[in-house]
């Protein structure tokens, strides 16, 4: 269980100082990060299609599907070169989803806090609620406003680094605390 909880946090505290620091660079240099994101999405899926047509062409037996598939994931790679705004429309639902399922994971670690006997459990719970609606709002909010969205998106990453931050310290002081009274042995003493 302590090894389970500890692997828990280290992931978590990973996402949560990748959350804030995403999040403060898509908040100061929204127009510049999102345009550098979908650039750099291009070229990687031309690069793939490419290589899918190398490898089709210099092998001797020849798959089809590689053919068709490098095709595809290189006309998509130079799409999306050329038209980067289609991604940037799609990238606040994608966030949104993602925030939205942190929302599902704090609520669970703000169930074990509350099972733990955490008396920050409710905080817990209050953060988690609000990443769920701040990920269903980019959700919904998506395709009205690119810029505004990726503004509340950048705020809605620091929130939820630090959110996640703070549940999962509230989670892991209850387990530690769980731990502590199991552990915890009844003696009688003696009077000398």
């Amino acid at each position: 269980m302590k090894e389970i909880l500890r692997k828990i946090k280290a992931d978590v505290i990973l996402s949560a100082v990748l959350c804030i620091v995403l999040g403060i660079i898509l908040f100061l240099y929204t127009e510049q990060a999102t345009s550098l994101f979908c650039k750099l999405l291009a070229v990687v899926l031309i690069i793939m299609g490419a290589a899918h047509l190398i490898t089709y062409f210099t092998d001797r037996v020849g798959n089809n599907l590689r053919l068709i598939g490098g095709i595809i994931v290189l006309l998509l790679g130079l799409w999306i070169f050329i038209n980067p705004r289609i991604i940037i429309n799609l990238i606040p639902a994608v966030i949104g989803a993602i925030l939205f399922l942190h929302g599902v994971e704090d609520l669970r670690l703000a169930m074990e806090a509350k099972n733990g006997s955490s008396s920050g459990w409710i905080s817990c719970l209050v953060l988690a609620i609000v990443n769920l609606v701040i990920g269903v709002l980019l959700i919904v909010k998506a395709f009205e406003a690119a810029q505004i969205a990726f503004k509340l998106i950048g705020i809605a990453l620091v929130y939820d680094g630090i959110s996640d931050l703070w549940i999962v310290s509230r989670a892991a002081k209850a387990a530690k605390d769980a731990e502590q009274e199991i552990n915890a042995i009844d003696t009688e003493g003696k009077e000398v």
